[in-house]
C-alpha cells in the first residue's frame, strides 16, 4: 500500500478518534478556539494541535472555500468530486484562493482552503485508479498529490505561525505548479 494511502487512512482514523465531531479537543492539543486547520497529516515537526471545537468535518458542503468562517458551526456536508476531472478543479480553484490569501499574507483567506484541499488530495489515488490512467500515468498522479499533500502542509504550518506567508508560498509555489500541471495534463488526456 503506498504511503500515501497509509497517511490518508491514518488520517481518517485520527479525526475520528480525535474527536472531530464539534466537541472540544484534549487539553494538551487545544490551541485557541479559532484555529481551524486543514485535514493534512502532521509531518515530522509539525502542528497537528489544532482545535475543532465548532464544526464537525461531516459539514463542510459544497460552499466556496472562501465564504467558509473560519468556525464552521452547522450541519453541511463535505462535498467529494466523483471523477478525478472533477476533483483536479476543484483543486484549481482552491490552489488560487490559497495563492491570494499567502501572497496577501492574510491567514484567514487561505486557512479554510488549504484544509479543503488536504479532504481531495486524500482522493486523489482512488478517483487516479476509477479512472483507469495509464500506469505510468497513475504512478505520476498518485506521486504529484503527495508533493502537493507535503507542500500544503508546509503552507498549513505557516498560517498557524508566525512565518510571513509570502515568503512560504514563494518557496513552495513551484512544487504545487508542477503538481498541479500533472494532475491537469493527467485529465486532459
Amino acid at each position: 500500500m503506498p504511503r500515501f494511502a497509509v497517511s490518508s487512512s491514518l488520517l481518517v482514523v485520527g479525526l475520528l478518534l480525535a474527536g472531530c465531531n464539534g466537541s472540544a479537543p484534549p487539553a494538551a492539543a487545544a490551541k485557541k478556539q479559532a484555529d481551524v486547520g486543514p485535514a493534512l497529516p502532521a509531518a515530522k515537526g509539525s502542528h497537528d494541535d489544532h482545535d475543532h471545537a465548532g464544526h464537525d468535518h461531516a459539514s463542510h458542503g459544497s460552499a466556496p472555500a472562501e465564504a467558509m468562517p473560519a468556525d464552521e458551526g452547522g450541519a453541511h456536508d463535505h462535498h467529494h468530486p466523483e471523477t478525478l476531472a472533477e476533483l483536479v478543479g476543484e483543486l484549481d480553484k482552491l490552489v488560487a484562493v490559497v495563492k491570494e490569501g499567502m501572497e496577501a499574507n492574510v491567514r484567514e483567506k487561505a486557512d479554510a482552503p488549504v484544509h479543503e484541499l488536504g479532504h481531495f488530495l486524500g482522493d486523489v489515488e482512488g478517483l487516479a485508479k476509477e479512472a483507469k490512467l495509464p500506469a505510468d500515468v497513475e504512478t505520476a498522479v498518485i506521486a504529484a498529490s503527495e508533493a502537493l499533500f507535503t507542500a500544503f502542509d508546509k503552507i498549513d504550518i505557516a498560517i498557524h505561525g508566525a512565518d510571513d506567508l509570502a515568503k512560504v508560498w514563494g518557496d513552495e509555489a513551484g512544487a504545487i505548479e508542477a503538481g498541479m500541471k500533472t494532475l491537469k495534463d493527467a485529465v486532459a488526456k
